[in-house]
């Protein structure tokens, strides 16, 4: 991370998105969740934004993700929980024995993922993929050729970026609005500040969390409450008075 001064220390950036990627992840997945926060003004353009600032701050950041209910969000997961593991080993080996240049690029600290991760890792990797077709440079055309000679089609990066969409949803339609770049800010600037930006927005919704979501297991699915400890003593009632 870069020195610029900020008021939060180095460690509460650092760890900030993997508490992010939990809490997006609990209000993406638990309906019952949602329907405390939504009254309080948590839509879908909220929840695109706490999504767009952690790409813009992080990429990615494993965590592991509460368990689906939500039928739509849950099977996006799963889809993309599953092709990153089976596919980007296939596309990375092919990349480096052919088009190394590009493996660099497209691989550059991407690996599969597990669970909520897979929705960023796959992000990322569509994101550098569009940058190859985007390219008018021949070894990124040939790179990208031998990409959709493994499996990696326009349609197919069409559907990925649609589980993509439907997974940073609330179980909406994918079609949902996307929020206004301007809303959502720019990746201009340096870390500290897109850390802080994704801090103010985290701060804001956790703490309105914590106010109107009561029950512990519920608080543990979006990262607010931790288990207790197996064997932690309880408190001793008080001594009836006499």
């Amino acid at each position: 991370m870069e020195s610029t001064q900020s008021k939060w220390s180095e460690d509460t950036l650092e760890e900030l998105p993997a508490r992010v990627l939990k809490f997006l992840s609990g209000l993406g997945k638990f309906p019952a969740i949602r329907a405390l926060v939504v009254p309080r003004g948590y839509d879908d353009a909220e929840h695109a934004l706490g999504w767009r600032l952690l790409h813009d701050a992080s990429g990615y950041a494993p965590a592991a993700p509460a368990p689906a209910v939500d039928p739509v969000v849950a099977a996006a997961y799963a889809a993309l929980d599953a092709y990153d593991n089976e596919n980007f080993p296939i596309f990375q080996g092919a990349l480096r024995r052919l088009h190394p240049a590009q493996e660099k690029v497209v691989f550059a600290g991407l690996s599969a993922q597990q669970g909520a991760a897979s929705v960023q890792a796959v992000a990322t990797f569509l994101d550098r993929v569009e940058g190859l077709a985007a390219s008018k440079e021949k070894a990124d055309q040939d790179a990208l050729a031998t990409l959709e000679k493994r499996g990696l089609g326009p349609d197919k990066r069409r559907e990925l970026a649609a589980l993509v969409e439907t997974a940073r949803g609330l179980g909406a339609s994918p079609a949902s609005p996307a929020t206004p770049a301007a809303q959502a800010g720019d990746a201009v600037g340096d870390q500290v500040a897109r850390l802080e930006r994704l801090k103010a927005w985290y701060d804001d919704w956790a703490g309105c969390a914590r106010k109107v979501v009561r029950r512990r297991d519920q608080l543990m699915a979006l990262g607010l409450a931790h288990a207790r400890r197996p064997g932690a003593q309880q408190p001793e009632p008080p001594e009836p008075p006499q």
